[in-house]
């Protein structure tokens, strides 16, 4: 997600005052860690979610997937089907 920051004092946007965010779960059928990234006033290549929070939250689900022994799932073509 993104987000413009709205002015403490009078109306609309702080110019360049923006919260970039992205949020998940893994793994995806038995979620174990959900994780939210959110970075205020990002500087670093843009300001958008998928740009400067989805690499971070990445980052952190690759080291709690390893850390905590947590195996691909692999989702049969069956239960693709249920939803």
């Amino acid at each position: 997600g993104t987000a413009q920051k709205i002015k403490p004092v009078g109306r609309g946007y702080l110019k360049g005052g923006y919260i970039g965010s992205f949020g998940g779960f893994i793994p995806a059928n038995d979620p174990q860690f959900v994780i939210f990234v959110a970075l205020d006033y990002p500087r670093k290549n843009g300001y958008y979610g998928s740009m400067v929070a989805a690499p971070l939250f990445s980052k952190i689900a690759s080291y709690a997937v390893r850390k905590n022994g947590i195996n691909p799932d692999i989702i049969a073509a069956a239960e693709k089907n249920k939803e």
